[in-house]
């Protein structure tokens, strides 16, 4: 498990809707709020268990299979009114939910760790069966109405044709008294017809009348659906553009108590960036050819222009035979909480991957591997630089064993019980030791840091690994340096020592050529100590940052000019050349300073270098900027050792070198004293072919 994440479930607990996190492919349930427990009608503790151990109904109803496939992808999956059997206090009940299950992905876009929402929404749901049964209610009594009105209108055809019929017969009674009978007789038959058609017309009085009945019944249920899920209405009259709504509607726009509001202000009231989309959406619904229900989600905003809240609306359109609308309405849902709560969740996934990525790049930039082993089931889980550090690659199984397969065999115990007792004892633990890295093959030293009872509620060991090998490389060279620097300074005090005893002791009956040459001698040795304390000191100055140069201007080929003949005149062991400018080349540097650079060049070229070999000294200027360097005839350095010869308290452990003198700090100050100029310094080696190094000055 991912160190914030963890940190973070605190939260997760205490939001406002049900969620719930799973931390590996096997759905281990890592943490399910309160709301979340009450969704899936448990009360006890299902951390740490496998959703589908703990809920087989789900996965035979797939909802196990979908989890596994978003791990598996990364892609969200989002459902709306799903239908769940679920079982609540031992009775198995159908309920529908809104759900989303999305992977939370590290910076390498690897899932480690779903999070699962949920909203209960079946009375939403129920809601809208009812009005669905409404529409068809009402679909039913319409079609009754037509078949009613279709007899009407026959009766009152067979009405009209009798009325025609009957001017007829008066006009003939008027014209012809001989026909009074036979015309009293069909007038009979004529009112006998007429009390028919007026049965008839009762009798379909009476179903309209049911009809009504059931459409004021149908419409009773519905508002009462409406109001308990507390949904306005709303109808748009298209050809007046005015849209009426009820009072819910009225209340979620913030309109006054007027029943009919022109189409133009309701637009006004709706977001900009929502608008169009809105006018898209309405415009479509009105087309009979496309057969598109109108559903959209929308924010609404006051007067002023400050966010009122967020809308579902839906509703439908039907038309007549010429394809004109005729009635256009719908509902409005306030969903304003459950957006919000979407807000925030998306601010909390923003947070846990910012405070994740920052983690990451301290952790990175540290070079610090995290890891998890798991108290139960042994099982190590490591983070990418921790796979680094043992040679891993990102997608490499690693076996229960691993660490003890790379461990060096005698740091074993060690780690064991370290590891072991901080689990028996529920504490912290800290300690050291050598692996072999399983690709390179190099032996590395880390130290494992972790706690035991970091959280109690989980058996989970979280820890740390820190490579230390450069930290132990660097404790060998100042232990290394101690036992150099011992003999280093014993030899020209044993020396001095003795010189000062031939003088205590014979110093009255000697020559005067032999006294002074003693006296020489032991002022060598002084000053051998001397250059040996002050190498001590600059590493000390230049390890507290103090220290400085005093600039001046300088003769660079005089100051060369002079290094080269003391040491020509001087030391007899070895050649020397010399290849720098003839004419003057000026610098604002400390002169001080950089013969101590040259001259730290040439001993170690004459220290590396056979007797009777060539030492050059040579300079040259380019572009506002002068080389030295010393060039010498020595084995060579490898580019291993080039590498690290600039770092303090190093020195070249080859065969060929280990009777050379030093504390491997020369070129560490030298390489100070450069960078303070200005300038840069190197080498250049090939091994058998001897070494030239190099610094450069800004003119």
């Amino acid at each position: 498990m991912n160190l914030t994440l963890r940190g973070l479930l605190h939260v997760i607990a205490d939001m406002p809707h049900a969620v719930a996190v799973y931390d590996s492919e096997d759905l281990n349930i890592a943490v399910a709020n309160a709301k979340m427990l009450a969704i899936w009608s448990r009360k006890d503790d299902l951390t740490g268990r496998q959703f589908g151990e703990v809920f087989p109904e789900h996965v035979a109803q797939g909802f196990d299979a979908l989890l596994r496939n978003v791990w598996k992808t990364g892609h969200t999956y989002d459902a709306l009114e799903t239908r769940a059997d679920i079982t609540i206090d031992g009775i198995p009940t159908t309920r529908f939910f809104d759900f989303q299950y999305k992977a939370l992905k590290d910076e390498n876009g690897e899932t480690y760790a779903l999070l699962h929402t949920a909203t209960d929404v079946t009375d939403r749901k129920l809601a809208w069966e009812n009005v669905a049964q409404r529409e068809a209610s009402e679909a039913s009594i319409n079609e009754e109405l037509r078949d009613n009105n279709e007899k009407l209108n026959l009766v009152l055809s067979e009405l009209e044709q009798r009325d025609k019929e009957l001017q007829k017969v008066n006009d003939e009674l008027a014209s012809n008294n001989l026909e009074l009978i036979a015309l009293n007789e069909e007038y009979q038959s004529t009112n006998e017809m007429l009390h028919q058609t007026h049965l008839n017309l009762q009798q379909a009085n009476d179903s309209l009348k049911v009809a009504y009945e059931k459409v004021q019944e149908s419409e009773d249920r519905m508002n009462l659906a409406i109001q308990s899920a507390n949904i306005g209405t709303w109808r748009l009259d298209v050809a007046a553009s005015q849209v009426h709504w009820d009072n819910r509607t009225r209340e979620l726009y913030g309109f006054s108590s007027d029943e009919v509001v022109p189409y133009e202000d309701v637009l006004k009231h709706m977001h900009p960036q929502d608008r169009p989309t809105v006018q898209t959406a309405i415009e479509r619904a009105l087309v009979p050819e496309l057969n598109e229900e109108y559903d959209i989600k929308f924010r609404i905003i006051s007067n002023s222009g400050e966010l009122l809240r967020w809308l579902h609306c839906k509703g439908k359109a039907y038309f007549d035979q010429d394809g004109g609308p005729t009635l256009f309405s719908g509902i409005a849902l306030d969903i304003t909480e459950t957006m919000v709560a979407r807000e925030r969740e998306s601010a909390i996934n923003l947070l846990i991957a910012e405070r994740e990525r920052k983690l990451q790049l301290i952790l990175d930039a540290a070079k610090v591997g995290t890891y998890t082993f798991n108290k139960k089931t042994r099982r190590i889980q490591l983070n990418e630089q921790s796979r680094k550090l043992f040679g891993f690659t990102r997608k490499e199984l690693i076996t229960e064993d691993f660490p003890l397969e790379q461990t060096v065999a005698e740091f074993i115990p060690m780690a064991t019980a370290a590891m072991e007792n901080a689990i028996a004892d529920n504490r912290s633990y800290d300690y050291s030791y050598q692996i072999v890295d399983k690709r390179s093959g190099a032996i590395k030293w880390l130290r494992s840091v972790g706690n035991s009872q970091s959280d109690p509620s989980l058996d989970v060991v979280f820890g740390v690994i820190i490579d230390i090998t450069d930290q132990k490389a660097e404790e060998k060279r100042k232990t290394d340096f101690l036992g150099i620097a011992s003999h280093e300074l014993r030899s020209p005090l044993t020396a001095l020592t003795g010189y000062l005893h031939i003088l205590g002791y014979k110093g009255n009956g000697m020559s005067s050529e032999n006294l002074a040459n003693t006296v020489k001698k032991a002022e060598q040795q002084t000053n051998r100590m001397k250059a040996l304390i002050d190498g001590f000191l600059d590493a000390s100055i230049i390890d507290e940052g103090k220290m400085s140069i005093t600039r001046s201007d300088i003769n660079v080929v005089e100051m060369l000019s002079d290094i080269y003949h003391t040491y020509k005149d001087t030391i007899h062991s070895h050649q020397f050349s010399m290849d720098i400018p003839t004419e003057n080349v000026i610098a604002f540097a400390d002169r001080g300073k950089l013969e101590q650079v040259v001259t730290n060049f040439l001993n170690n070229a004459i220290k590396y270098t056979s007797k009777g070999g060539l030492v050059k000294l040579f300079a040259s200027v380019k572009n506002d900027t002068v080389m030295i360097g010393v060039r010498d005839q020595g084995e060579g350095i490898s580019q291993e050792n080039q590498d690290k010869l600039f770092d303090k308290f190093f020195r070249i452990s080859d065969p060929s070198s280990k009777d050379v003198a030093g504390f491997g700090i020369g070129l560490f100050v030298s390489k100070e004293i450069v960078l303070l100029h200005g300038g840069n310094i190197g080498v250049e080696s090939e091994q058998g072919k001897g070494s030239t190094f190099w610094f450069t000055l800004p003119l």
